[in-house]
This record gives C-alpha cells, sequence and structure tokens, in this order.
C-alpha cells in the first residue's frame, strides 16, 4: 500500500500544526442584517444583480423604502405598509436585451408615464416599459428607462415618495436613486 506525497503532506500538517484546525475554509463579508439601518435592513436578504427569470423586491438606498404599486401609482413603501400593495417584481428580458420589471399580483410592468415619473399599468413589455440596471460604484443600482435615443435616470421624491424621471418634469431631488435588488419567492 503506497502513500502519496500529498497524503504525507496533509497529515503532516494535521498532526504538526496547531493552527491548522483553525483555519477557516473561507470567508465572507458581514452585511448588516434585519433590524439594523442600512441597504439591507428590510428584511432578510442580499442584495444581487437584477437576472431575467428572478423575482425581486426592489429597494431605495437612501429612503430605506421598497419600491411598489398601489393602484396603478408606483409608491415606495415601509415594510409594514406592505400588504395592500404589489411589491414583487420579476424581471424579464426583452428580446432586444432591455430588462423589464412585472409585479407579479398584478402583472403590469413598471414603465414610464410620460409627465416626468413612473407608472405601472402596462401589460406588454414595450418601449416605455424597457430598462437598463446600472452598477453603482458604491452600492446599488441604478435605473436607466429609454426615451428615444435618451436614458432617464429613475429618482425618488422625498416629499411625496413617489418615483420620477431624472430630468423629467417631476424631479426634485437632482441625482439617480440607488435600487437594491433583493430576490424573493415569486
Amino acid at each position: 500500500m503506497s502513500t502519496s506525497i500529498i497524503e504525507l503532506h496533509a497529515e503532516s500538517q494535521q498532526s504538526n500544526d496547531p493552527s491548522f484546525a483553525d483555519t477557516p475554509t473561507h470567508t465572507s463579508d458581514t452585511v448588516p442584517g434585519p433590524g439594523s439601518k442600512g441597504p439591507f435592513s428590510l428584511e432578510p436578504g442580499m442584495e444581487c444583480v437584477p437576472w431575467p427569470g428572478r423575482t425581486y423586491r426592489i429597494c431605495n438606498r437612501a429612503l430605506d423604502r421598497i419600491l411598489a404599486r398601489e393602484s396603478g401609482r408606483l409608491v415606495l413603501k415601509e415594510v409594514a405598509e406592505l400588504a395592500e400593495c404589489g411589491w414583487r417584481w420579476a424581471c424579464v428580458e426583452h428580446p432586444q436585451g432591455w430588462l423589464g420589471f412585472r409585479e407579479t399580483s398584478s402583472g403590469v410592468y413598471l414603465g414610464r408615464d410620460n409627465f416626468g415619473g413612473f407608472q405601472a399599468l402596462a401589460t406588454e413589455h414595450k418601449g416605455w416599459e424597457q430598462f437598463d440596471a446600472r452598477r453603482h460604484p458604491d452600492g446599488g443600482y441604478q435605473l436607466l428607462s429609454i426615451i428615444w435615443w435618451d436614458r432617464k435616470r429613475m429618482a425618488a421624491d422625498m416629499e411625496t415618495q413617489r418615483v420620477v424621471e431624472l430630468g423629467g418634469s417631476g424631479d426634485k431631488v437632482g441625482e439617480a436613486a440607488r435600487w437594491d435588488f433583493v430576490q424573493v419567492q415569486g
């Protein structure tokens, strides 16, 4: 019965090196959990990349609120206020590669409203319901909607808790919102 050099080295490490047993097999970052203030404090879950075929809770980082549909309007709600709202967004991909977000309880898509804001009323994933998710270097994603040859960034109106288009008539904030996508069950 022969023993390989690798097996002998492993045995010698285990038997002679007291730190071997204490060496972790992997490391992980510490992420704030429920009850802590910060972008992950809404419920358990980790921010992840928006990807077609998955369903998300879309959270506004600055306001610590969730993007929800209430009577066709898009609003930003706290977790305790979600019972009457649609807040699960299924990510889909348009044949041209643009992302779309369909609210699962109503089947309507997140889209522009042509008045400087956003709505969730369209039953099809067409031009006004197409988005690009751009990763922000400080965390989260900016959502950009297409309008002709331009892209409008989604922002949050702090006063009304509405979602507006940066540079649109509803813009009162001056900077694009950063959104966290937390995967949930559809």
